[in-house]
């Protein structure tokens, strides 16, 4: 069997290699006689954001009456986006790396509205946007690579709000108003916290290479299905 040029990988897989060589190369010099090289994180947090939205997108492949369409291909304004259509007629279009900011931006037009942050510049691992009668209702995941064992509902709250408070869709004529996010989900290394009330619309769920992912799937699954959130 010959393998496929690294052009013709998949994007994610791609850059999964191109991060794992950078990483081999840094850590190298570093290592001493029988002992394993040490050596700041370098790009490490990437590789698990990248492998948390892979993980994601074959969470949406699994679930029942998606069907994927298109991608993952690169898209402007993200690195790469995939999209599905379900038995219900909703369309989700999922970007990865959503680069949002003062000016909108419909991401080629990939999404029917335009996506602006009024507070900063905002990067969202994943931007799941659902159409379903004309209507775009957003979800957003986050990945969270955590040295520590726990993640405190603090830092979820400020990793989610972020999302909840900033984004802001431009429609047309111009006008904008406010997201209604179905909910932000923290993919974390570490035990993700429990938010006061569900009305937070914020939701940790661990997420770690060759463990049990279950509580992700969920996550995901419910951020989709969910009652839409009052305005």
């Amino acid at each position: 069997m010959i393998d496929a040029p690294l052009s013709g990988w998949p994007v994610p897989l791609r850059q999964a290699y191109e991060a794992f060589q950078a990483a081999l190369m840094a850590l190298q010099p570093t290592a001493s006689h029988n002992r394993r090289p040490l050596a700041p994180l370098c790009y490490l947090w990437r590789l698990y954001e990248a492998w948390a939205a892979v993980r994601c997108i074959r969470v949406i492949d699994g679930l029942a009456g998606y069907t994927r369409v298109l991608g993952p291909q690169p898209v402007e304004d993200a690195e790469w986006l995939v999209k599905w259509v379900s038995s219900d007629g909703t369309t989700l279009t999922a970007l990865a790396q959503a680069r949002i900011g003062r000016q909108a931006t419909r991401f080629g037009g990939a999404i029917p509205v335009g996506v602006r942050s009024v507070s900063s510049d905002l990067r969202p691992d994943l931007l799941l946007a659902c159409e379903v009668a004309g209507t775009v209702r957003m979800s957003v995941v986050d990945a969270k690579r955590r040295s520590s064992e726990v993640m405190n509902a603090s830092a979820a709250a400020e990793a989610g709000s972020k999302y909840l408070w900033g984004l802001r869709t431009v429609s047309g004529d111009g006008t904008s108003a406010v997201v209604s996010l179905k909910g932000v989900v923290l993919a974390t290394t570490a035990t993700p916290p429990k938010l006061h009330d569900a009305a937070a619309r914020i939701v940790g769920a661990r997420l770690v290479p060759g463990e049990n992912d279950d509580a992700f799937t969920k996550s995901i699954a419910t951020a989709l299905t969910q009652p839409e959130a009052d305005d």
